[in-house]
């Protein structure tokens, strides 16, 4: 019997993206439902925390990761590559609204066989620490630069997929367009302009490098 749940009416807004991926495996509409229904509820923002290599079973550490049958849902906090990220501030609400926007596009309604996908929150924190002319994108980016990525897939699909939000190229791809677009846009022969075209430089390199289930980051030095 499938779980009522309540859709968002509308996806993610620029920068933060949606993406569905076959190689998350096809988790069925029910189950996903089921797995929503189960997040945290609350309009009030909490302390989302960095747990450690693995998973947590506490909804409010990262990665967390809750399962329902054919569906796994999981948690993540993405860009922070040196040290633990300080703690993430966000509604459980908007937690489910993520959850609700990628089962709706992926699981649902995207083509009629369902996939697993992941969406973000909150990219532009890693958007204006990478295109800020003052940033050394040569050492790894510091505690604090990172945003939440939440995944829906199979339970056997997750383990080979971890972290989309570091391994993923599309979100190589996207970032990459970003910062050229801004590049673009920027007066040329600016400092600014100098700055971007490295970074955009260094980004398309990368993603050159990335396939899904590997292990190259997109802001891998």
């Amino acid at each position: 019997m499938a779980v009522a749940w309540n859709f968002p009416s509308a996806g993610p807004t620029a920068p933060d993206f949606d993406f569905c991926e076959k190689a998350y495996g096809h988790p069925l509409l029910t189950d996903c439902q089921a797995a929503a229904a189960l997040l945290p509820r609350g309009s009030e923002e909490v302390e989302y925390i960095w747990f450690g290599p693995g998973n947590s079973e506490d909804p409010f550490e990262l990665p967390a990761v809750l399962t329902v049958g054919t569906c796994q849902l999981t948690l993540y906090d993405g860009g922070s590559s040196s040290t633990p990220s300080d703690p993430f501030l966000i509604a459980p609400d908007a937690i489910r609204n993520m959850a609700g926007g990628i089962i709706k596009k992926c699981v649902d309604g995207l083509t009629a066989v369902p996939l697993g996908g992941y969406i973000t929150s909150n990219i532009s924190n890693v958007v204006e620490y990478i295109t800020d002319p003052s940033t050394n994108i040569d050492v790894p980016l510091p505690k604090g630069v990172t945003f939440l990525i939440l995944s829906v897939s199979t339970p056997q699909a997750v383990s080979e997929l971890a972290s989309p939000g570091d391994y993923h190229p599309y979100t190589g791809s996207i970032l990459s367009i970003i910062v050229l677009l801004k590049w673009l846009n920027t007066p040329a022969g600016s400092a600014a302009d100098a700055f971007l075209a490295v970074i955009a430089r260094k980004l398309y390199q990368n993603l050159q490098a990335m396939v899904v289930g590997g292990r190259r980051a997109w802001w891998r030095n």
